[in-house]
C-alpha cells in the first residue's frame, strides 16, 4: 500500500516531469524552428548569390552588346554620311555634264552657269564613278539589306550615264533616259538611307 508521502512524492515527480517535458518540448520545438529558419536563410543567401552573379553576367553581356551595337551604328552612320555626300556631288556633276555635252554635241557653248570644260567635267564624272564603285564593299560590310541593292543600282545608273558622255557619239535622248534612271535610283537610295538612319520615310 502507498503511503500519503509516497503519493505526494509521486505526484510531485509527475508534475515536475510533466513540466520538464513541456519545457523540453517547447524548447526543442523552438530550437527546430530556429534551425529550419537558419537553413532557410542559408538557402536564401545562396539563391541571392546565384541571382546576383547571374544578373552581373547579364549586365556585362548587355553592356558589351550595347557597346558593340553603338560602335557598329557609328561606323554605319559615318559611312552613310560620306556616301551621301559623294552621291550629292555625283548628282550635281552628272546633271551638269549632260547639259554640257548636249550643247557641245550641237557645236554650241554651254551656258555660263557651267564654269568648266567638257573634258574636266568628264574626268570628274569618271572619278566619281570610281569612288562610287570603291564604296560598294564598305556598304556591303556595314549597311542593311535595303540600302545595299539601292546603292548598287544607283552606282550602276551613274556609270551608265557617264558612258553616254562622248562628244562624237553623244545621243542626248539616250543620255536623258540614263539620267532619268539615275534619278529614280537616287530616289530609291534616299528612301533606303532614311530607313537605315531611322528617319521617317514619308
Amino acid at each position: 500500500m502507498i503511503t500519503a508521502t509516497e503519493a505526494l512524492i509521486f505526484w510531485a515527480i509527475t508534475v515536475i516531469c510533466a513540466g520538464v517535458g513541456a519545457y523540453m518540448g517547447a524548447y526543442l520545438k523552438k530550437k527546430g524552428e530556429n534551425l529550419a529558419t537558419h537553413e532557410d536563410l542559408n538557402k536564401l543567401v545562396e539563391q541571392m548569390k546565384v541571382t546576383t552573379e547571374t544578373t552581373k553576367g547579364i549586365e556585362a553581356r548587355i553592356t558589351g552588346d550595347l557597346w558593340n551595337a553603338q560602335k557598329r551604328w557609328e561606323l554605319t552612320k559615318e559611312t552613310l554620311i560620306e556616301i551621301v555626300r559623294l552621291v550629292g556631288r555625283a548628282e550635281i556633276t552628272i546633271k551638269n555634264a549632260v547639259v554640257d555635252f548636249e550643247y557641245k554635241s550641237r557645236g554650241r557653248n554651254p551656258p555660263s552657269l557651267l564654269p568648266h570644260k567638257s573634258e574636266s567635267i568628264l574626268d570628274e564624272c569618271i572619278e566619281i564613278a570610281f569612288s562610287l564603285d570603291n564604296h560598294r564593299l564598305m556598304m556591303m560590310l556595314v549597311c542593311g539589306m535595303d540600302v545595299i541593292p539601292a546603292y548598287i543600282k544607283l552606282a550602276d545608273a551613274y556609270l551608265a550615264t557617264v558612258l553616254c558622255l562622248d562628244v562624237k557619239t553623244y545621243d542626248y535622248e539616250k543620255a536623258k533616259e540614263r539620267l532619268k534612271e539615275f534619278g529614280s535610283a537616287l530616289a530609291r537610295f534616299q528612301i533606303a538611307v532614311r530607313g537605315e538612319m531611322g528617319f521617317p520615310v514619308k
